[in-house]
């Protein structure tokens, strides 16, 4: 049985330029679940994609257009997906 990580420092962790406007943190992970703190600059877009675990996005500041299996919807500071 592998060792579950309880804790993750944010000083630890390490802010990855994606390209394309586009940063990402990892702030904490395991198998099903993975928290990332994301920074798109102002027109950046997202590449699609399909993660292998739970995802779900809360909107610090901004606007973001989301597609999920087609569906569009533009959240905004505050609101959250799943």
């Amino acid at each position: 049985m592998s060792e579950i990580q309880n804790y993750f420092m944010y000083k630890e962790s390490i802010l990855e330029d994606l390209g394309d406007g586009v940063s990402r943190r990892i702030l904490s992970y395991s198998d099903n679940m993975m928290v990332v703190e994301v920074q798109f600059e102002k027109g950046a877009i997202g590449a699609i994609h399909n993660p292998p675990h739970e995802q779900c996005t809360y909107i610090l500041d901004g606007v973001f257009e989301f597609n999920v299996d087609g569906n569009k919807k533009i959240l905004k500071t505050g609101d959250t997906i799943y």
